[in-house]
């Protein structure tokens, strides 16, 4: 992740995807290079739900999980036992999932989606 601004990250439970910044309905937990983890809402435009502070720096790698089990959904950024953020929200309840970046560059890898347990 480069030190422009921005956030990458996952869209999940995602819905009518369109070409545009905040074309489809969903979710979205990512990090951006500033030093927050957040996450939101979409639905043709952006509703924050949570953000939580965390040290970045510029050009590392970080491990980002979500879950998502009905309402409740959790994000974690490199611990993966305690969770950065934790809501309940049951906006939506299913669709696809993929990865996102927005303004700012980033990369991914081993990327694996695997039903609640």
């Amino acid at each position: 992740m480069s030190s422009r601004g921005g956030d990458a990250g996952l869209t999940f439970r995602v819905t009518r995807p369109a070409v545009g910044t905040d074309s489809y309905s969903g979710y979205y937990a990512g990090i951006s290079p500033s030093g927050q983890v957040v996450l939101g809402r979409v639905n043709d435009s952006w509703t924050p739900l949570r953000t939580a502070g965390l040290r970045i720096t510029p050009g590392s790698t970080h491990r980002l999980r979500v879950t998502a089990v009905g309402s409740s959904i959790k994000v974690y950024v490199d611990d993966m036992r305690r969770p950065r953020i934790s809501v309940t929200d049951a906006t939506y309840a299913g669709g696809a999932n993929g990865v996102r970046v927005f303004g700012t560059g980033a990369t991914f890898d081993n990327v694996a989606v695997s039903p609640a347990q």
